[in-house]
């Protein structure tokens, strides 16, 4: 599958993108018509191409709908159809020539690349690749995401924010309203280019974006606010290389450096949240103990692990195996394959699912813990309950960490 191209979308200025998404909105598309078609999208291999989805919105015949089709579930619609959703102040014909767009064999018109609506912070709308596409492939929001921008979010405003491996720019555009200054980050040019297209399309102008590896593009400077997902796959040797994709031959090698290297840019008070899924090797330490070394001998730090159970070897390697192949057939049981036995040599034998919290506090004695995600089905995912959490931690004194089986 061809990624693609991404710099024609930038001959569009600033106010054509602020004319889409203004226009968008204006026509009725937003969370509340979104959410019933979404939701049976999820229950889906390929939510993109969903034919029950497909089915319910050819159905309603408006303009949102028409919207829909072309840039959510990539149903090509009507030329006229597409002209009367997109209005007069974008032509269709403009929106084609750069890329955004693009006529099928029958004539008809869809997006060349996925929206999604995230509906956190000042994330509306957001552009991103298909993920089956693999190689430079730009990742928008996932459930993850839209669940680590919840916790990390501050509800009071703060000056400074950072999305580390920022992608489509998800979590920048979520933290962009309560913080002064947002800095994001990432190794892929394209995803730079996406994040500051999607900055446009959401009329959002506090978003700084720079091109680098980790925290090398943030080197001396602190923030109050980290928020980062960065790529934790295990990655078996014959496989071609996607960078949202995979941490490392373990999936938990360019986490652990994140890790390592985050509390050093944390201002006083300051938050670092990853959205990681830990492999459990068997041999090795309790999770929670490789972590606090990860992070070094400071007092002033306090780790909190939000966890889930994600899976075995057998339930990670048919999820992993069919990221590139949604539809099925000998290729994806090919890889399916490859990541079982990538798993057994490896000897990982679980995968943690977590939300995985640095505090720094100095002159407060920093402990650590783990909370399991089902203890919060009654608290929403929001920093409020974040900072519950670090709350009650503080009280008891350094609570002992909680085990995870190894």
């Amino acid at each position: 599958m061809r990624l693609p191209e991404v710099r024609p979308l930038s001959s569009l200025p600033r106010g054509g993108w602020l004319a889409l998404g203004r226009r968008l909105r204006a026509i009725g598309m937003n969370v509340d018509t979104v959410s019933p078609f979404w939701t049976i999208a999820c229950t889906s291999p390929d939510p993109l191409r969903d034919p029950v989805v497909r089915w319910h919105l050819r159905r309603e015949r408006t303009l949102w709908s028409h919207a829909m089709r072309m840039f959510m579930f990539w149903d090509p619609v009507p030329p006229a159809d597409a002209r009367a959703a997109l209005g007069d102040e974008l032509p269709l014909e403009r929106l084609l020539e750069i890329g955004l767009l693009r006529r099928t064999e029958a004539g008809d018109i869809v997006s060349a690349f996925a929206m999604r609506m995230p509906a956190v912070g000042a994330a509306t709308f957001v552009l991103s690749d298909d993920l089956a596409a693999g190689g430079d492939t730009v990742m928008g929001p996932s459930a993850a995401s839209v669940t680590l921008a919840r916790f990390a979010c501050p509800i009071v405003p703060v000056r400074r924010g950072l999305d580390l491996g920022c992608g489509a720019g998800t979590l920048a555009l979520a933290m962009a309203p309560t913080c002064e200054r947002v800095v994001a980050t990432d190794v892929s040019p394209r995803a730079i280019a996406l994040a500051r297209i999607n900055t446009w399309l959401n009329d959002v102008d506090n978003v700084e974006l720079r091109t680098g590896d980790l925290l090398s593009p943030v080197a001396g400077e602190s923030f109050d606010v980290i928020a980062s997902q960065p790529p934790f796959v295990p990655k078996p040797p014959d496989l071609p290389a996607a960078l949202f994709l995979f941490g490392g031959p373990r999936g938990d090698e360019v986490p652990l450096q994140t890790l390592s290297e985050t509390a050093s840019h944390l201002a006083p008070g300051g938050l670092a949240l990853m959205a990681v899924n830990w492999p459990i090797v068997e041999g090795e330490p309790p999770l929670l103990e490789r972590l606090r070394a990860r992070l070094g001998p400071s007092p002033d730090l306090t780790l909190l692990l939000l966890f889930a159970a994600g899976g075995g070897p057998a339930d990670q390697s048919r999820l992993y195996g069919a990221l590139h192949h949604p539809n099925g057939g000998e290729e994806r049981d090919r890889d399916v394959m490859r990541f079982r036995e990538h798993f057994e040599r490896g000897k990982i034998r679980q995968i943690i699912h977590s939300y995985t919290a640095v505090r720094y506090r100095p002159g407060l004695v920093g402990w650590t813990s783990s909370v399991p995600l089902d203890k919060l089905v009654d608290a929403p995912a929001s920093r409020d309950t974040l900072d519950v959490l670090f709350a009650q931690g503080d009280r008891t004194t350094a609570p002992g960490p909680a085990p995870l089986s190894r």
